[in-house]
């Protein structure tokens, strides 16, 4: 295994998954950030925050380099991270 941090160690093994304040949450709610509101956002920005492994988790993020996702508190799109709150909000489209 390459590095040595604690952060890359727990990210590997994801025992820090079990510790996470979403377990068990919608995580539906983590992907598309530009399509939740301002208030979605901010609920789910809380969470994060509040979070003891929050610095595990975004790490995993920075690691896998999601599409359109947030880990650790930051969304990550492809290679860019931002706050979430400054992502530009999008409406659904519903038409079939």
């Amino acid at each position: 295994m390459v590095g040595n941090s604690l952060t890359t160690i727990n990210y590997e093994r994801r025992s820090w998954i079990e510790k996470a304040n979403c377990r068990g949450a919608n995580t539906n709610d983590f992907f598309d950030i530009e399509y939740k509101t301002i208030k979605e956002r901010q609920t789910i920005i809380k969470l994060c925050e509040e979070c003891e492994v929050r610095k595990e988790c975004k790490a995993f993020g920075e690691h896998i380099k999601p599409e359109s996702a947030m880990y650790g508190g930051v969304y990550f799109r492809g290679r860019q991270q931002t706050h979430p709150l400054k992502v530009r909000y999008k409406r659904k489209n519903n038409y079939a």
